[in-house]
């Protein structure tokens, strides 16, 4: 049976993953959100060449348009769709908004126009290309931690980054 999770579920999900009694050496602690973000995307194609190896459906990430902006969202203990506006606010400290530098590596996702509120973002390792998807589409996604003793499909990529594919 595959997992497949809408936007809320999915980062909630990667919260409970978290495994608190690993033993990885971190200088900063994680953010307890560890849903694929466009930043960990393009390491993750940087460090394993190309996805569609790997993956053959379409991942989540954790990207959501509010008020005409893409944010990331990082900290929050049960995040709900319906209280985005908390989050997503200028200098905040449970969501960082995502400008130029975060899509330069897709040239052909024009970020500023594509998508409304409360779109989300899926990543398309067939056609290499980011995908506008709703926040209540269910996608399978990628929990990215630097942990170990993970519960599921643990793969580890070149650089220690451990993922959880909800599968």
């Amino acid at each position: 049976m595959e997992l497949r999770l809408d936007f809320e579920d999915a980062l909630n999900k990667c919260n409970n993953e978290e495994d608190k009694s690993a033993n990885v050496h971190r200088q900063h602690p994680e953010n307890i959100a560890n849903l694929l973000t466009v930043a960990k995307l393009r390491n993750f194609i940087g460090y394993n060449g190309n996805l569609s190896r790997i993956f053959q459906h379409r991942i989540r990430l954790n990207a959501i348009k509010f008020r005409g902006q893409w944010w990331s969202i990082h900290q929050f203990q049960d995040f709900k769709i319906e209280n985005i506006a908390k989050y997503c606010q200028k200098f905040s400290e449970k969501a960082q908004p995502l400008g130029p530098l975060d899509f330069a590596f897709f040239p052909d996702f024009a970020y500023q126009n594509e998508g409304h509120d409360l779109s989300t973002l899926a990543y398309n390792p067939r056609t290499d290309a980011l995908e506008l998807v709703s926040h209540k589409s269910e996608l399978k996604f990628i929990c990215t931690h630097k942990k170990e003793n993970k519960r599921g499909n643990v793969k580890k990529t070149i650089r220690g980054v451990y993922y959880y594919e909800g599968s």
